[in-house]
């Protein structure tokens, strides 16, 4: 089926495991960290994925996020080979009968299959949702629409090398980086590492997922079950984080307590949160954003244009070193 030119951002891609494998998955996967977009695996017993120890923690953390979801056959015991590649077909029909109707204005939904069988399947579905359902049939292809090449930069690769190649400080000589971070702590604003917020997050989600739980209740829970070693004060800042993000949601009342809402978006939400607190620093005319630092503070994941993009969306001007 030939690739259409894209209108819509892809929200959904509907892996058939058995067709077209999982090699060159994880890569997509880590490089569209911070993304709305979904990967869902349909596959059998059988299938298996060799994951590098590199990338152990990407694939981990994005299934926690819930960013990948795994759906295994439930085929019975006498099944032939033809009849289970039917199954797979009818599988991948209802999840897309079950994201297009409840999503049409934001979703989009990609087969990855080289089976041609789906064909007459998407057309039908183009009838009712033009633009929002195709068929590609490798990795490299799905690659190529999400503009993930070779020329495209992440902007934690650029800030790993920045790192290298950084001009030497003098003594006495803050980075910028230190000074925003410093603003932030004036601001309430605690910085802590991607992974302490990425623990305490995923953990806030599954424990106040039936149960709302009040800042404090989680505070303890986070201690007890050791989640991370950090003081209460610590923790406390780090919840802080996700309050002001938005990702927090009071239970009826705010004496109910709070769920913490689970979204793939998550570290968007954090920077746009953090880059909003910074931007009063930029109120003089003598402190003008400075990309490259900004950038290698962001949580998440972004193509140059996306990242370029929210940092002029947030502080209103052009940034320089861009």
């Amino acid at each position: 089926m030939a690739v259409q030119k894209n209108k819509y951002p892809i929200t959904h891609v509907l892996v058939d495991c058995e067709n077209v494998g999982l090699s060159g998955l994880l890569e997509i996967v880590s490089k569209t960290d911070g993304q709305l977009l979904k990967f869902i695996l349909f596959h059998n017993k059988d299938n298996k994925l060799n994951i590098p120890l590199s990338m152990v923690d990407d694939f981990c953390n994005a299934k926690s996020d819930g960013r990948i979801e795994c759906v295994e056959l439930s085929l019975p015991a006498n099944m032939t080979k033809k009849q289970a590649e039917n199954a797979l077909d009818f599988y991948i029909a209802y999840y897309i009968g079950t994201i297009l109707p409840f999503s049409p204005f934001n979703s989009h939904c990609v087969i990855l299959s080289k089976d041609k069988d789906y064909d007459p399947l998407i057309c039908h579905v183009q009838k009712d949702f033009p633009d929002r359902c195709e068929r590609l049939e490798s990795y490299d292809q799905l690659k190529k629409i999400l503009n993930l090449n070779s020329n495209s930069v992440k902007i934690q690769e650029v800030a790993k090398s920045a790192v290298v190649k950084e001009p030497v400080i003098e003594k006495n000589e803050e980075s910028n980086i230190d000074v925003y971070k410093r603003f932030l702590k004036k601001k309430g604003w605690v910085y802590f590492p991607k992974s302490t917020l990425r623990k305490i997050y995923s953990f806030a989600c599954a424990a106040t997922l039936e149960k709302p739980m009040s800042r404090l209740e989680l505070i303890n829970q986070i201690i007890t079950q050791k989640i991370v070693d950090l003081t209460k004060t610590q923790i406390n800042n780090a919840v802080s984080i996700f309050a002001r993000s938005g990702l927090i949601e009071a239970a009826g009342s705010e004496s109910s307590g709070w769920h913490y809402k689970r979204t793939p978006l998550y570290w968007r939400e954090i920077d746009k949160a953090m880059l909003t607190r910074m931007e009063s620093f930029f109120d003089s005319k003598e402190n003008v954003p400075d990309s490259t630092s900004i950038k290698q503070m962001l949580y998440g994941k972004y193509e140059e244009e996306d990242a370029n993009s929210l940092l002029k969306e947030i502080f209103d001007k052009d940034v320089v070193n861009s």
